[in-house]
């Protein structure tokens, strides 16, 4: 399950990334040519670059690292990267582990704040170079949205937190984990709701299909 290697360093990110990227609800009154109060297109413009608050998971409230530029926002692509054997087992993706998610330490990428070749230097180069026998498989993504969509249906709430975790070097890391259990909930049926959540998630990432650092987009 190889992808290729390294990246290509691009000259620029496509102009749908970008657009995508820039896009607010100023931006969008803008080009319908409407004022920033009172009109249909504001109140639509408002919904539509809003982030859910979500009391599950308080991190996600306010920034948690000096280097990142923010919090996560829920139209962001997320990038969960793939290495033979680290993640892949017989030429399938491995179940994200349970232990990182306890943890809140999965590892992700923030699409949208690094380039290609940023984000497999940080990534990918150093893994591959403490073990010769891993190999660079492509990465899968999704929406932070989307994953925050995620439910425990028996508590009514969110699975998962996405988290700004950026670093010194690396602006563009996250991290992904449980929300907190419910105070006083039955730890036998939450250890089988995130059973299920964890299973969606990876159903969730490997929805976008596999892909190979040289295709850098998020349509």
């Amino acid at each position: 399950m190889e992808m290729g290697g390294a990246p290509r360093d691009p000259k620029h990110r496509g102009r749908w990334d970008r657009w995508l990227r820039n896009l607010s609800w100023r931006s969008i009154l803008a080009r319908a040519g409407e004022s920033e109060s009172g009109s249909l297109a504001c109140r639509f413009a408002r919904l539509f670059a809003r982030d859910v608050s979500r009391k599950e998971c308080p991190k996600e409230l306010t920034k948690q690292s000096p280097f990142s530029s923010g919090v996560v926002k829920n139209r962001e692509p997320i990038v969960y990267a793939l290495i033979d054997p680290d993640q892949i087992e017989s030429g399938s993706i491995k179940a994200i582990p349970k232990e990182r998610l306890k943890k809140a330490e999965l590892s992700v990428c923030r699409a949208w704040e690094a380039t290609a070749v940023e984000a497999w230097e940080n990534i990918m180069q150093g893994q591959l170079a403490k073990n010769h026998q891993r190999k660079d498989a492509g990465y899968i993504w999704a929406s932070a949205g989307e994953i925050r969509k995620i439910r425990l249906t028996d508590v009514n709430a969110g699975a998962f937190c996405v988290i700004d975790d950026g670093l010194k070097n690396f602006k563009a890391h996250a991290v992904l984990g449980y929300s907190p259990a419910p105070e006083g909930y039955d730890p036998v049926k939450m250890a089988n709701e995130r059973l299920a959540a964890r299973g969606n998630l990876l159903k969730l990432f490997e929805g976008s299909g596999v892909k190979n650092w040289n295709e850098w987009s998020f349509n």
